[in-house]
């Protein structure tokens, strides 16, 4: 179990790690929901770092699918769902 100290030092390490912009490996699927406002495409993102969550315009000049290939980002939002250690 990691110490409060450990915990936040990972995190601080993560978040650093994840505002330098790098190449990633992955696979994008992308969706269409239809919402209050009309149809609109969300992603999923599947690479080595993790599974992200993408929503952005450039979304709607694509189809529905799956595609692979390296994507560059400059911003990630992290979003804790449990504590770290336990």
């Amino acid at each position: 179990m990691l110490t409060k100290l450990e915990s936040r030092c990972l995190w601080q390490s993560v978040i650093t790690s994840l505002n330098t912009i790098m190449p990633v490996d992955g696979v994008l699927t992308i969706r269409t929901i239809n919402g209050s406002n009309g149809p609109f495409n969300v992603g999923r993102l599947i690479t080595d770092l993790g599974e992200f969550s993408v929503k952005d315009t450039l979304l709607e000049q694509y189809e529905e699918g799956r595609y692979e290939g390296t994507t560059i980002s400059h911003r990630y939002s992290l979003r804790l769902t449990s504590p770290l250690g336990g």
